[in-house]
């Protein structure tokens, strides 16, 4: 059984084989001269009606390659018989002058006003001719409907052609359209991943170099083997963190990341085990599946509000809830001490972008950042807010 996609090849096909232009003016000419050849008139309309076939045989001749000569040709090959439809014993001039006009006003070049202009001039010719040659006002009504009928079929035609030439230029468009969608797409696709794969590995790395030059240090100046062990080890626990953050970046670029809420617990987890500081994890809401540009911003808010929180207030228990409701996600963290100036614990990586990074990250995907004191003098200490609309 054939579809849509069969049909749409088997006329393409067809239009390729015999286009209609092509079948239009084959018969139209054969038809033309058969009527020609058989026509029982005076010498005078036997002449014009000639002359009329020689300029359809100029319009069929150039008409894909000089439009404004074939326009015109066609244009005199109606007219001429019209100006002796009255004289004409046998309908060959009706013939002669109604087949070419249906085909100029199918002419998608020619402006329709023009076309219905020319058809009008024509009759009023054919109806100015019959009454000269005393024809009955049966026989000149019926010559000006059989035009008029051919004017009504070539714009309907017109019409046809119009509407095929927009739909294609309409098709041209969406496929560039879909073109330029698709590059834009794929650009974004591999920005976002150069940016997840550039925060994991700025992170890492920039705390695995300081825990380096920190052990380098103990060794060359205080010769103190048992912290530069302590160093080493501690890159080592650095790097192995930085390959599953990498993993889990990858996981999520993949689509197949583990839910948010066990992504912050495990890092919840992570922070308390290395730093040695309580830290509380709970979600409030009915969690949901969410975005990935989306987990990835929060997860990324959290890491650096826990990092700012082992720089800038060690020892403090840290809070974390996660918070699901109908039109956000929202993540805050606070630490039960307020930051102070004093330069941050030897243990705590670098920061890279800070905050600020994570506050341009969340407007990628329309969220915000704020940290400050708690509204609730009560609490205390410092809080990271970070809101998806999701």
């Amino acid at each position: 059984m054939a579809g849509p996609g069969d049909e749409d090849t088997e006329l393409g096909l067809a239009e390729r084989v015999a286009p209609g232009w092509l079948v239009v003016q084959v018969v139209s000419t054969l038809l033309l001269f058969g009527a020609l050849l058989t026509a029982r008139a005076t010498p005078l309309v036997w002449t014009v009606c000639g002359a009329s076939f020689l300029c359809w045989l100029v319009f069929a001749l150039t008409d894909r390659s000089m439009p404004r000569l074939s326009t015109a040709s066609l244009a005199l090959s109606s007219f001429l018989p019209a100006l002796v439809v009255g004289w004409s014993t046998d309908g060959t001039a009706i013939l002669m002058a109604g087949v070419p006009l249906g085909v100029f006003a199918a002419l998608a070049g020619v402006s329709a006003n023009l076309i219905i202009a020319f058809a009008g001039f024509e009759i009023a010719v054919e109806v100015a001719g019959c009454a000269l040659a005393r024809e009955s006002w049966v026989t000149m009504l019926g010559y000006a409907v059989v035009m008029l009928i051919s004017t009504l079929f070539g714009l309907n035609r017109r019409q046809y052609q119009v509407q095929a030439h927009q739909a294609e230029l309409l098709l041209e468009q969406t496929r560039l359209m879909h073109d330029e969608h698709a590059k834009a797409a794929a650009l974004q696709e591999r920005t976002r991943i150069a940016r997840e794969i550039h925060d994991v590995l700025a992170h890492s790395l920039g705390a695995l170099s300081v825990q380096l030059d920190l052990a380098e240090g103990l060794l060359s100046v205080k010769g103190d083997r048992e912290a530069a062990l302590e160093r080493l080890r501690r890159s080592r626990r650095l790097a192995n963190e930085g390959l599953n953050e990498a993993r889990r970046a990858v996981a999520a670029l993949r689509r197949n990341a583990p839910p948010l809420p066990e992504s912050l617990r495990e890092m919840a987890t992570e922070h308390e085990h290395d730093h040695g500081v309580p830290v509380t994890f709970e979600t409030t809401g009915e969690p949901r599946p969410i975005r990935p540009e989306t987990a990835i911003s929060l997860l990324r808010a959290g890491r650096e509000a826990l990092t700012n929180a082992a720089k800038h207030a060690p020892g403090a228990p840290i809070g974390m809830v996660l918070g699901f409701s109908a039109a956000k996600v929202t993540l805050c963290v606070h630490n039960e001490q307020v930051p102070s100036p004093r330069e941050p614990v030897a243990d705590s990586p670098p920061s890279g972008y800070g905050l600020v990074g994570m506050g341009e990250r969340l407007a990628l995907v329309s969220g915000s950042l704020v940290a400050g004191q708690p509204e609730d003098p009560a609490r205390g200490g410092w809080l990271v807010t970070a809101e998806v609309p999701e």
